[in-house]
């Protein structure tokens, strides 16, 4: 678990990629279950020219990025929250900001978990932008998605991923309930947790 902030300020040219819990993610199967990041995440990009990618999550920031070897996360019972803010002296190539993933190119199963996240971008990025649950998939390996959740109203989004993307099931936005993820048991996704054996 983490509370606390992130930030990434410098000039910056390459792959920038920063999650509340794992800024990247690879080989292996990696399992974060009962799990939470309570983070503010802040890239602040002073590169002059046109950067390559921009990536950050409230979990993870990118699965799958740099290593060749298969790399399969599981997320169970976790949830993000805090925000996340992407800003840049000039127009990235791509931003994707994803409130529990920002991209994964590998498989990923994510279940039974939220995001109640602030998420904004101060300068678009050519290519990307916001998902409520993750930012961005790439490949064709096998993704799972289970009874996820996440705030559209703090997301800025009603989309569980990036729109340029197809898709994905077992997402379900909550616009209209700021309380929804407060005290609460009897909403799901929490009505799924175990509280007394955590």
């Amino acid at each position: 678990n983490f509370e606390g902030s992130i930030n990434l300020r410098g000039s910056m040219s390459q792959q920038v990629s920063v999650g509340g819990l794992y800024g990247v993610m690879e080989g292996g199967t990696r399992s974060v279950n009962n799990s939470y990041a309570n983070a503010d995440i802040q890239i602040n990009n002073t590169y002059s020219g046109e950067s390559a990618f921009s990536i950050a999550g409230g979990l993870v920031g990118g699965i799958g990025l740099i290593e060749q070897d298969p790399t399969s996360p599981i997320f169970n019972n976790s949830y993000a929250s805090g925000s996340i803010n992407h800003s840049s002296t000039e127009p990235s190539n791509t931003v994707l900001l994803g409130g529990i993933a920002g991209v994964t190119t590998r498989e990923i199963s994510i279940n039974n978990s939220f995001s109640h996240h602030n998420i904004t971008d101060s300068q678009p990025g050519i290519n990307g932008g916001v998902g409520g649950v993750i930012g961005a998939l790439f490949g064709s390996d096998v993704r799972t998605y289970h009874n996820n959740y996440f705030d559209a109203d703090k997301a800025g989004t009603t989309n569980c991923i990036i729109p340029l993307f197809d898709p994905i099931p077992g997402c379900t936005p909550i616009s209209g309930q700021p309380g929804y993820f407060y005290n609460n048991t009897a909403k799901a996704p929490l009505d799924t947790w175990d509280f007394a054996n955590i």
